[in-house]
């Protein structure tokens, strides 16, 4: 569930709530329908590591004789019948594993919510030059001012900026030499102004 989330950025309800028959991982270019807000549906792309990870998934908790019978993908057991993962539960799962990250590595955020792993990979799209309106498109926002909160720059971005010359230097003189006069009657007068009665 976490890999997905990393994966795709989907919201942590689209994960709670994916289907079976949305994920389509039988083919060269594997991919997941999404319902998103609005009830509208977007296509995300999964790369095949991601697919086969979903097949092993599907092996154990879907396709043997103790499977539930259910079209969620992932699900929780109420009395024995599969009913959907409650984003309480999905949360309490996520603070246990990043507790077992933080044990190895302790730069590891100490508190981290599922929203956090949709920001990061949409944060990750934008740093690999993924064109905004695509990655817009993935996070299924419907204006490109929503999707600008996740367009956070790397360093190594701003490096390559600045070493492009993407920051001109500009030829024209600065206009406030010419504005001496002006600038002593707020600042008092300088060397080279003349103070006028």
């Amino acid at each position: 569930m976490i890999m997905l989330m990393l994966e795709t950025a989907c919201r942590v309800s689209e994960l709670l709530s994916l289907k079976v028959n949305s994920i389509y991982i039988n083919t060269s270019e594997p991919y997941i329908k999404f319902d998103g807000k609005g009830k509208k549906q977007r296509v995300v792309m999964i790369n095949q590591g991601m697919a086969q990870t979903l097949k092993d998934y599907f092996d154990i908790f879907h396709n043997n004789d103790y499977s539930p019978v259910t079209d969620l993908v992932f699900y929780t057991i109420h009395d024995g019948q599969a009913t959907q993962m409650s984003s309480r539960t999905f949360q309490t799962l996520l603070s246990k594993y990043c507790k077992f990250a933080r044990e190895k590595d302790l730069t590891f955020p100490e508190r981290v919510h599922p929203h956090m792993l949709r920001r990061s990979r949409a944060t990750l799209f934008y740093q690999e030059n993924v064109p905004y309106e695509l990655v817009s498109g993935i996070l299924g926002h419907e204006r490109l001012e929503t999707t600008a909160i996740y367009a956070t720059p790397s360093l190594e971005m701003i490096r390559e900026a600045v070493g492009n010359g993407l920051v001109k230097q500009h030829d024209e003189p600065p206009r406030w030499k010419s504005l001496m006069h002006e600038v002593a009657q707020y600042l008092g007068p300088t060397n080279n102004t003349k103070r006028t009665n």
